[in-house]
Order: C-alpha cells, then sequence, then structure tokens
C-alpha cells in the first residue's frame, strides 16, 4: 500500500474536506417550530455534523425568551425522514403569561450557531378568555372558580396539574355568589399528600386558561383534617391543620417585633422580653387548644394598655367565657401593627 493511499472502508465517508481539499465548512442546524399543540410549542432540530447528539433550542416571545430545551424526544417521522436517529424533537409549555388574550410570536433558534429554525414566527393569541381564580387550599382540598364570562349558564371542566403533572380533573359545577354555577372543590390526590412542596396549578384545558397557582408544602396525610381531628381528640397534631402555617407565620412576625423592640432598650428589658415571648407560647398553646373543651385553668393575660389606641374591638360573646378568652389569645398571637382596646 503507497503511503498516501487510502483505506478501503473508509471510502465513502466525508471527512470535511472540499472537492479542491479545502476543509467543509460545518453544516448548519435544520429543523422546524411546527406550531401549538395542547398547552405546547412542538418541533425539532438536527444537526448533520453530529447526528446523533441532540440541539439546544431556546424559544422566545415576541423577542424575550422564556426556554431553553434540549431537541432529544423521539419522534418516528423523524426517523423516518432519515433525521438522524429520530430523537431530535422538543416540546415546551406555553408560559402562562402568554394567555392573557394578546398576539404573540413565538420564534425558536439553535443556541450554539444563532441559527433560527424554520416555521417560525408561530403567532398565538388566546382570543377566548375565561375568568376564575384559585381561592384556597383548605386541609387537602382546593376550592375556586371559574366561568365564561359570555356564557354564564355553562359549568366548565378545570384540570388540576401537580408540579406539572394533571392529578384529577372536575367541574366547577357548584353554587357561585357571583351568580350561576361556577365553583369548584378538587380533593387533592393520595398521591400528593407526601409532606412535600407541591405547587397546585388549576386549568381550563381547552381552550387553554390559567384559572390560578397554589404553592404549597401538603401535610403528609391521606385522611381528611375534620376526620382525624374528630377520631383523634385531644391528640390530634396541630401542624397538620391547614392553619398552621397561619400560627407559624404569626409567631415569626412576633419574635421578629419582639426582637426590633428589645434592640430599641428602654422598658424592653430582659425581664419584659422573657414575659413576652413566655406569654407568646400561652397564647399559641390556648389557640390551638381551642374553645370545644370544657376546663377551668385559664392562664391569665396581660395586654399593654396603649395611650392612643386606633382600634376598639368587642367580642360580642354572651356567657361565653371559653370563646371570649380564646379570642383574648388569638389577638394577642396576632403580629398586631396598630394598637387597640
Amino acid at each position: 500500500m503507497e503511503p498516501n493511499e487510502s483505506i478501503g472502508i473508509d471510502a465513502g465517508f466525508d471527512h470535511g474536506v472540499g472537492s479542491e481539499g479545502e476543509p467543509r465548512s460545518p453544516s448548519l442546524p435544520i429543523g422546524n417550530l411546527d406550531g401549538i399543540v395542547g398547552l405546547s410549542l412542538v418541533g425539532w432540530a438536527w444537526n448533520s455534523d453530529t447526528p446523533n447528539l441532540t440541539v439546544t433550542v431556546e424559544l422566545s416571545a415576541d423577542g424575550k425568551p422564556f426556554a431553553r430545551v434540549e431537541a432529544g424526544e423521539f419522534r418516528d417521522d423523524l426517523l423516518t425522514a432519515n433525521i438522524g436517529n429520530g430523537r431530535h424533537a422538543f416540546r415546551v409549555s406555553l408560559p402562562p403569561e402568554l394567555f392573557n388574550g394578546y398576539e404573540h410570536r413565538i420564534s425558536a433558534l439553535d443556541v450554539d450557531t444563532g441559527q433560527m429554525l424554520s416555521g417560525a414566527p408561530v403567532v398565538f393569541k388566546m382570543t377566548d378568555l375565561f375568568e376564575g381564580n384559585v381561592d384556597a387550599l383548605q386541609g387537602t382540598v382546593i376550592s375556586g372558580w371559574v366561568r365564561h364570562p359570555k356564557n354564564t349558564d355553562e359549568s366548565l371542566s378545570v384540570t388540576l396539574i401537580d408540579n406539572g403533572k394533571p392529578v384529577a380533573i372536575a367541574i366547577a359545577d357548584q353554587p357561585f355568589e357571583g351568580g350561576g354555577n361556577h365553583r369548584f372543590r378538587i380533593p387533592l390526590p393520595a398521591s400528593s399528600l407526601n409532606g412535600l412542596p407541591h405547587l397546585f396549578a388549576v386549568w381550563v384545558m381547552d381552550p387553554p386558561f390559567l384559572v390560578g397557582e397554589v404553592s404549597v408544602v401538603v401535610p403528609s396525610v391521606l385522611t381528611p383534617e375534620d376526620v382525624l381531628r374528630r377520631n383523634c381528640g385531644p391528640n390530634f397534631r396541630s401542624y397538620l391543620a391547614p392553619s398552621g402555617q397561619f400560627r407559624y407565620e404569626s409567631l415569626r412576625r412576633q419574635l421578629k417585633m419582639i426582637a426590633r423592640q428589645a434592640g430599641k432598650g428602654g422598658v424592653w428589658n430582659d425581664a419584659t422580653v422573657a414575659a413576652t415571648v413566655a406569654q407568646l407560647a400561652t397564647v399559641h398553646e390556648e389557640v390551638i387548644r381551642g374553645f370545644g373543651t370544657q376546663r377551668k385553668d385559664f392562664p391569665p393575660l396581660v395586654f399593654h394598655k396603649p395611650a392612643n389606641p386606633r382600634v376598639s374591638i368587642v367580642i360580642p360573646a354572651h356567657n361565653k367565657f371559653a370563646v371570649t378568652y380564646n379570642c383574648l389569645a388569638s389577638l394577642l398571637l396576632a403580629p398586631n401593627e396598630a394598637s387597640f382596646e
């Protein structure tokens, strides 16, 4: 074999050399922004120089990037068309801010080369908007309302999304204070009750409309809170109650206020701080205990008397000392900025 003779098994392969022996320019990626399917943008991108590697695609709406994704999903039509190994597709959820009734122009480009994909821009406009809101997560139930402003007789179907995954469907067919039947209540599935952080979103799926979202650490329980409380009695763990998050926030803010006052000196000496913290612990326990049990021991509650109170509070509970006492404990637990009597 002569020194410059090619090895036979290499024949027919492109080594990046042009007809005149000059290095061939790298190929630009090809691809297409196919359009919108459901709540997602779909398309594909591929570079023939690296046929089995993925291309990173950046998606923008009105010139503002909102997502980057690896084009690595398999599509049979790409494989049939000899587009690499077929694993060059992508799917990206549309961001909620695009569902506002205005027209948006969506484009896609290869991050490495800046090459725009064909098919762009895709024009998206949500013209048939609904109105609604996620009101609260009470215990293990998400509640809210949604309706079509021009067809208030229709009860809409909503889907609960947990960390990006659909987990439940409900009909907004319960009485709504604004008229008609447009309220929904969605019990959380057992798979969501694991004590971990969750981002819950409620959507109308067709056409897509985000009703609302709530982010929360869900208690690790499978039985509804009211059933647990009824059966466990005094042994019920207070942190499982939906109100636990509000008590925690009150304690946090109260301690910050105490620390701020203590830093000013004056009447806020060590003894005052200790007494205030001790009473804070007492009223917290009293609020948890509630007023539904028979008892005779009521620790004294101390209120500071302001010189010029901004608010006068009346508790209309005749001959119900336990109720009045619990209300007073709640006032001491709450981080009140305004003075009251």
